[in-house]
């Protein structure tokens, strides 16, 4: 059947079956009622009812002319629902519209007025725009169960209004999705927006307005350089297999609470992140990029790895695991130079991979670090106080390691294998103590003051050897109560500086050559302990005073 115009005091237009029906200009009545057909009943012209009622059959309806409906309107049929064909065609459903029934394809504005709005899975038209809106001020939420753009050609976007409703995808958004925009620059948008299924756009937009924006999906994909704006919580990923991609690069700084999970990476491009839970096992990698985070804090039996290998150099405010339950754990691996503030609760091993160099600039508090690798010549700078409840671990390659914290406790025997410098102590008040003993003869060269020591048990200390030579900065003890062997390669001792050896317990010392500075003050040597002690080589240059204060024999 084909209708024109249909107007002025009709009452209801009702199709109760045909073999398609097409009304090829307006249609105005008090009600519309779709019964049956076969195939499509179809408005080219512009729809104005106070009611439109469809009946559950397998028949399509499309709406292309534009249409105001006072009430609420139920799409039940099961075939496809079309709504709009082109970017300027506006649909207002003033009691809100509900098209789960069947298959959905819209373009243009589809409208309520502060009402509810649900659709099935959403084809969209070819290079066309979408706008769903349900009023700034109103609370009618948006519910979507995907929405698809058409496969080549120019792109499609979408924008998702709700004012202080909720919009809600739970499938997929993809195939050619240009500008997804999500809420308005509008104080009345405050509904939190749900991305549950993956997203893939061209680029993501978001205002500066107090709502929540979250995406949940396995795989989110966006091309351009991504900012959040919105001030209300930011969620990206749940699960530790989600991965999201923002190739141009990402900054969620604007956000309030912010969480993490899976990979969020950038291609080549920087990635901010502000103060931010990990809710899952995270990976951040902005390649050539560098990374920056404020304060992170790891849900228990974290692992967050920061760099996958790349140049960025990540720059961390904080780390911190979650007091309680299974330690987390933090790895850095990047190419770049690494800074990270303070490391603890509950962590259980920071791992440096790789880097640049990097620099720990406060405390440290975990069960165990492990420095894999890091640049030749390059350090590893533990600044703040250090403390390891099962051990430190070095690799072998030619890195430094500097340990200046005042307070330093590490638990098991460290063996520091680089082949780059040693350092411990910045300052004649720091004190370390390597609880299960210390070997320190891989390094190219040693400087220490203040304390080290090993307390309780019989570990050793091995300070140097023939081929790793010491140099006594300031004024430095070595021992503590363990009664294991103290040994120490060549010292060469700073003008003023007082080397001791032994702090009282029964260690056997061991020493090669001990020199002070050429000109200057004189330094000083004094060995404490019950054992026996040897000076196998001279002691001299500048050496002010030799004390044995007591030894189980000196030689």
């Amino acid at each position: 059947a084909s209708v024109g115009a249909v107007g002025t005091d009709i009452g209801t237009v009702t199709v109760t079956q045909s073999g398609g029906t097409t009304f090829s200009s307006t249609v105005g009545a008090a009600a519309v009622t779709l019964t049956d057909t076969t195939g499509t009943i179809q408005f080219d012209g512009a729809l104005t009812a106070t009611d439109l009622n469809t009946a559950a059959q397998g028949y399509n309806v499309s709406i292309l002319g534009g249409s105001t409906i006072t009430n609420a309107v139920t799409f039940s049929n099961t075939g496809t629902t079309q709504i709009g064909d082109a970017t300027g065609d506006t649909n207002t459903f003033n009691g809100g519209v509900t098209a789960t029934a069947g298959a959905v394809t819209a373009s243009g504005t589809i409208a309520t007025s502060e009402d509810a709005l649900a659709l099935g899975a959403v084809t969209l038209v070819e290079a066309q725009t979408l706008s769903l809106d349900t009023a700034e001020t109103g609370a009618g939420a948006i519910t979507i169960a995907s929405l698809t753009g058409v496969a080549g050609g120019s792109s499609e976007d979408v924008t998702l209004t709700s004012g202080s409703g909720t919009i809600t995808v739970s499938g997929a958004i993809g195939t050619d999705i240009g500008t997804l925009t999500l809420q308005e620059n509008d104080a009345g948008a405050t509904g939190a927006v749900s991305l549950q299924g993956s997203v893939s756009a061209g680029t993501l937009t978001t205002f500066a307005q107090a709502y929540d924006v979250s995406l949940t999906g396995a795989v989110n994909a966006i091309t351009a350089d991504t900012t959040f704006l919105n001030t209300g919580a930011i969620t990206i990923g749940d699960a530790a297999g989600d991965s999201s991609t923002f190739t141009g690069g990402l900054d969620t700084t604007a956000g309030g609470t912010e969480n993490f999970a899976g990979t969020v990476a950038a291609t080549d491009n920087q990635i901010d992140i502000g103060a931010a839970n990990v809710t899952a096992a995270a990976t951040i990698n902005g390649g050539t990029g560098a990374i920056n985070t404020a304060a992170l804090t790891l849900a228990d039996g974290v692992t967050l790895t920061v760099g996958t290998g790349g140049s960025g150099a990540p720059t961390i405010a904080s780390v911190a695991g979650t007091a309680g339950g299974t330690a987390s754990n933090l790895t850095l691996n990047s190419t770049g130079t690494a800074s990270v503030g303070a490391v603890g609760t509950d962590i259980g091993t920071v791992t440096v991979t790789q880097s640049g160099g990097t620099t720990f600039s406060s405390t440290v508090d975990a069960a165990t670090l492990a420095i894999t690798d890091t640049a030749d010549a390059q350090t590893v700078s533990l600044q703040g106080d250090v403390t390891l409840t099962s051990g430190l671990t070095t690799g072998s390659d030619s890195y430094n390691v500097s340990l200046t914290g005042a307070s330093n406790s590490i638990a098991g025997t460290t063996t520091f294998a680089q082949g780059g410098t040693l350092t411990l102590g910045d300052g004649t008040g720091d004190s370390t103590d390597f609880a299960g003993g210390l070997v320190a003869t891989a390094p190219s060269s040693i400087s220490a003051q203040g304390t080290v020591k090993a307390d309780g048990g019989t570990g050793v200390l091995t300070l140097g050897d023939a081929d790793t030579g010491v140099t006594v900065a300031a004024d430095l003890q070595v021992g503590g109560t363990s009664t294991g062997t103290i040994s120490l390669g060549d010292a060469t001792l700073a003008d003023g500086a007082t080397l001791t050896v032994g702090a009282g317990a029964a260690n056997q010392i061991d020493l090669d050559a001990v020199s002070g500075t050429a000109g200057g003050t004189a330094s000083n040597l004094t060995l404490n302990t019950t054992g026996a002690v040897t000076v196998a080589e001279a002691v001299g240059t500048d050496i002010g005073t030799v004390t044995v204060t007591q030894s189980g024999g000196t030689t």
